[in-house]
């Protein structure tokens, strides 16, 4: 927050000064003072903080707090212009709806320093899950897990073999492995011994189709 002339900052519960509420830091002496919902400037008078406190401030915790605080506030410097909000995503300050949207992405979502494959000749929900496949955003048992989610068990429910995570499920897995051997008979054409993603990748990236198999 931007401090103008301090009379729309609560001085304990809004955060204007530091990383957290001054309530919060200096929480002893927070509810010793007689009016704790006060803003900045009615804590200032004739230009230096002024603060009441329902009792003397004395005992060693208090005092050290004391001091803290007085240290962090300096001495007050209001001016005659009212109090703004301040937005730290951009460089001019202002709020905007795009800053704050690549703000919280770049801070929650996944991202990839690999580039993404799109294969032409699959259809677009194809391509799609092959992405959310390289990502491990498949929603098999493990990762539901590993995201908090309650599930009866992590393991493949189709062997019972193995963790069910991406890489078993599609590769590992006994009836995973059986559909494999059918794709080169389906396709015509040869197929390798794959147990990843990567492995993958590098079949199909090379694979010439006959004309037939493509349609």
């Amino acid at each position: 927050m931007a401090i103008g002339n301090g009379e729309s900052i609560r001085f304990w519960h809004d955060l204007w000064i530091g990383n957290e509420t001054l309530a919060a830091r200096f929480n002893r002496i927070y509810h010793l003072d007689s009016d704790p919902n006060g803003s900045i400037a009615s804590k200032v008078i004739k230009g230096a903080w002024h603060l009441n406190w329902n009792r003397d401030i004395v005992g060693g915790r208090n005092v050290i707090a004391l001091n803290n605080l007085t240290d962090l506030l300096g001495n007050p410097n209001l001016v005659n212009k009212p109090d703004a909000w301040v937005c730290n995503a951009n460089k001019d300050g202002i709020f905007y709806v795009k800053d704050s949207r690549v703000l919280i992405e770049r801070k929650l979502l996944p991202s990839s320093q690999v580039g993404t494959s799109w294969f032409k000749f699959v259809p677009r929900k194809v391509n799609i899950f092959l992405w959310r496949f390289r990502l491990d955003r498949i929603p098999v048992s493990w990762n539901l897990s590993t995201k908090g989610i309650e599930v009866d068990s992590i393991v493949c429910p189709t062997c019972n073999d193995d963790i069910e995570m991406r890489d078993h499920l599609f590769f590992g897995c006994n009836v995973a492995c059986d559909i494999w051997h059918k794709i080169p008979i389906w396709l015509g054409c040869g197929l390798p011994q794959m147990s990843s993603w990567d492995s993958f990748v590098v079949w199909l990236e090379g694979i010439s189709l006959p004309v037939t198999s493509k349609n």
